[in-house]
């Protein structure tokens, strides 16, 4: 069964998960979306070949499930305007940041509402998306399904998990990337050029990632003592990131991310105290 979707918003991240979903399959003529921009909505509405809708509210009439892809500062306004078009039991979920299910609750109180956390990667059907609802929400399996051609699914047991996983799977290709900025540069100041550091690394990123994911029972660090020979250049390029304690590193940058969705959920009245 296609079910009908209305995507209220049309950003980076709404276009990304409609560019997974029809690349899979999904029927276009199955999803809607209204954006405060016309020019943002003709643009997507052309790109994907779907419905625009002239209002939130008119999208969210069109549909059996919304989703709620607006910034989190704008959320609680969208929610106060799309109330009296709500359904009771409406699938409704909610791809912002920080924005708690308390809040969203209240704010959409007739709805069933589904906080969805997904990456870019949602775009090639490669992506990962955290998922986190009450315990007696029913529908579980429903919402996977329709999800799962974007990317890998995971359920969490408490909201709090939501922010690492914004911070794991969101940020975190930002992170990937961030290194293999630097790891190119240090390859083309070596000599090579642009081209090849970059398809080599890239290349390297793939490889790596299909060894550990073709093989449950090999775990990031195995993989990495398999590739370090004592004595060898790897050991020594990895002692001069012990010497930089770049695992420090890496958890006070996510710490500061943590403490960045929080902030941004308090500024947006989305957190519960």
């Amino acid at each position: 069964m296609t079910h009908r979707l209305a995507f209220v918003g049309c950003g980076n991240m709404a276009r990304n998960m409609i560019a997974g979903l029809i690349g899979s399959g999904y029927d276009s003529r199955a999803i809607v979306v209204s954006n405060r921009s016309r020019g943002n909505l003709q643009t997507t509405a052309k790109q994907f070949d779907i419905k625009t809708a002239d209002s939130n509210c008119d999208a969210v009439n069109q549909a059996d499930v919304v989703v709620l892809a607006v910034k989190p500062q704008q959320i609680r306004a969208v929610c106060d305007d799309i109330r009296p078009g709500i359904r009771s039991g409406q699938l409704v979920f909610s791809i912002a940041a920080g924005i708690e299910l308390n809040s969203l609750e209240a704010w959409l109180p007739q709805a069933s509402v589904v906080r969805v956390m997904p990456n870019v990667n949602v775009a090639t059907g490669a992506g990962v998306i955290g998922l986190y609802a009450r315990d007696r929400f029913q529908h579980q399996d429903k919402v996977t399904s329709m999800l799962r051609s974007l990317g890998e699914c995971f359920w969490v047991d408490q909201e709090s998990q939501l922010r690492a996983m914004t911070i794991l799977s969101a940020s975190g290709v930002a992170l990937y990337c961030y290194f293999s900025e630097a790891l190119q540069s240090a390859a083309e100041r070596l000599g090579l050029s642009q081209e090849i550091a970059d398809k080599a690394i890239r290349q390297t990123m793939l490889g790596t990632a299909q060894g550990v994911s073709h093989d449950a029972m090999l775990s990031w660090s195995q993989l990495r003592q398999q590739v370090t020979s004592p004595g060898g250049t790897t050991e020594a390029a990895l002692a001069q990131w012990d010497k930089l304690q770049l695992s420090e590193g890496v958890q006070q940058a996510v710490d500061c991310a943590i403490e960045k969705v929080i902030a941004m959920s308090s500024a947006s009245g989305g957190e519960q105290k």
